[in-house]
């Protein structure tokens, strides 16, 4: 029986290549190797991390830099919405309405009704029977100058001191929603500081103070756990002269409080909602002239649709009629 030999070089030797072949291959272009590719992947995805993470590390430092883009990431006021708006036409969006302007101090000249969300709100208060008066602040709309706290303050001040002056025996509200429930409380305060008690206030979807409520924002959550995240942002409120101190404030106010806030308020929770009432109710000497009323989170409200709530008209009348003087 004959047995086949692979001879010296064994089974698996390959073949030697001719002249042909190794012409052939010193031609051939060069392969791409799998390790250089999956090498230049990774290295741009480290690259992609890099970049997000720097950008991530930056925003804290920059606010910390630059406290005005702070002020212009809470005011907003360079965003324009609804576009296209001729607010000298307020019967556009509202029946029976008139736009006017008031000069608060030289330089500073708002406008007077509603726009946005407001104007629904503004809608439901009106067809209510009550006479509503909504304001852009300085710098927002067509109201001139820029905003700012203390400037807030004083639109509001001679914006109350002109109502006042007109309404003869009618009760004057001060209604603040979101950022303007700080204006209103501080409105409140400056009048009371004066002598003045503001008949009543509603507060819809308030906060405890702007440092409490930007650290509750969405794109805080992301911050939370960065190093510094309190010093470099949220004490940098301050430096940037933005403080709307409502839970001081409604300490030392006398005046009868309603405070509206939905359960899935997802810009500012419902818990300082809560919190600033207790704080009121605590310092208040009629605490029955201090109200809470959290709409369920089934409803959808939200941040900026209380006033669809059905019984929102009736929930603000029957506060009204039972305050005690």
């Amino acid at each position: 029986m004959k047995r086949s030999s692979c001879g010296a070089r064994g089974r698996d030797a390959p073949p030697k290549a001719g002249p042909a072949q190794a012409l052939a291959r010193a031609q051939a272009p060069p392969r791409p190797s799998g390790g250089l590719l999956s090498w230049l992947e990774k290295l741009k995805i480290k690259t992609l991390l890099l970049i997000v993470f720097i950008v991530y590390a930056s925003v804290p430092i920059f606010i910390y830099l630059f406290p005005s883009l702070l002020q212009k990431f809470v005011y907003l006021n360079f965003l324009v919405y609804p576009l296209w708006v001729d607010f000298n036409k307020p019967e556009v969006f509202l029946s029976h309405t008139a736009n006017f302007h008031l000069t608060t101090e030289p330089g500073i000249t708002l406008g007077i009704w509603a726009a946005s969300y407001r104007v629904a709100l503004t809608k439901v208060m009106s067809n209510g029977g009550f006479h509503v008066l909504a304001v852009d602040y300085r710098g927002y709309a067509d109201s001139t100058g820029y905003p700012s706290e203390d400037g807030f303050t004083t639109d509001i001040l001679f914006l109350y001191d002109w109502v006042k002056a007109r309404s003869g025996n009618s009760s004057v509200i001060l209604w603040g929603h979101s950022l303007g429930t700080g204006i209103a409380t501080n409105t409140a305060k400056e009048l009371k500081e004066k002598g003045i008690v503001v008949d009543t206030i509603i507060l819809e979807a308030p906060f405890t103070n702007i440092r409490d409520a930007a650290a509750h924002i969405h794109i805080a959550k992301i911050y939370r756990k960065f190093p510094g995240f309190e010093y470099l942002v949220l004490d940098t409120m301050a430096r940037a002269d933005m403080h709307f101190p409502s839970d001081k404030n409604v300490k030392v106010l006398s005046s009868p409080l309603l405070i509206l806030h939905s359960e899935d308020d997802g810009v500012i929770p419902v818990h300082l909602g809560k919190k600033l009432f207790e704080v009121a109710r605590n310092a208040s000497t009629k605490k029955e002239n201090v109200k809470f009323i959290a709409f369920p989170a089934n409803q959808r409200l939200g941040h900026e649709y209380i006033y669809s709530c059905p019984n929102l008209l009736t929930i603000v009348k029957d506060f009204l009629s039972s305050v005690k003087q």
